[in-house]
């Protein structure tokens, strides 16, 4: 028989009930879950052992566990969280304060790209972390996180000298694969 005790989590005041939260359209029931999910660690930030999904779930049951994994995947592709592998995994409010840039944002296609500076201790103030956040518009018309990266901002220059540098090849990659494909095609 396995025992499970239930963590003791501290809860928000405001989770609103299972028949509102059905009542929302679907971009309010996105916010409202990206909102309640981070406020949920932010009050449990001091918890070392972190909040698991059925931590999760058990406060906001109206959606399933495959939906909270969904929103925590994209809030960390996002940078907002960070999670700890292993049996359960425990997810974390990332405590990075990050900056806008202004003028910091490009579309390309269908996506969007925002970039930050991020700075957590003293050598990140000295020299910021640069994240760049991909985002991509869905048929909705609403962002859907999807990945980032982060370059310390002491070798950004370098990162795109190296990146400028790597052009030629992956164009000769893309065409050659491209010719492949045609022939297959053909």
């Amino acid at each position: 028989m396995n025992l499970q005790i239930p963590s003791k989590i501290k809860i928000p005041e405001d989770v609103i009930p299972k028949k509102e939260f059905l009542s929302m359209n679907r971009k309010n029931r996105r916010f409202y879950l990206n909102s309640m999910i981070i406020t949920i660690l932010k009050l449990n930030s001091k918890n070392e052992r972190g909040i698991t999904i059925l931590d999760l779930h058990a406060v906001m049951n109206f959606v399933s566990i495959k939906t909270l994994r969904l929103y925590l995947e994209n809030l960390i592709a996002s940078g907002e969280v960070y999670c700890l592998k292993g049996k359960p995994i425990r997810y974390f409010i990332n405590g990075r304060v990050s900056h806008s840039i202004p003028g910091g944002s490009f579309n390309l296609s269908d996506r969007v790209y925002d970039l930050y500076l991020i700075a957590n201790n003293l050598s990140e103030i000295l020299s910021p972390i640069i994240f760049i956040q991909e985002s991509k518009i869905d048929e909705y018309d609403e962002l859907e996180k999807k990945g980032g990266i982060m370059i310390k901002g002491e070798d950004f220059d370098d990162f795109l000298i190296s990146l400028q540098a790597y052009l030629p090849k992956i164009k000769s990659y893309a065409e050659n694969f491209n010719k492949q494909i045609n022939e297959v095609i053909d």
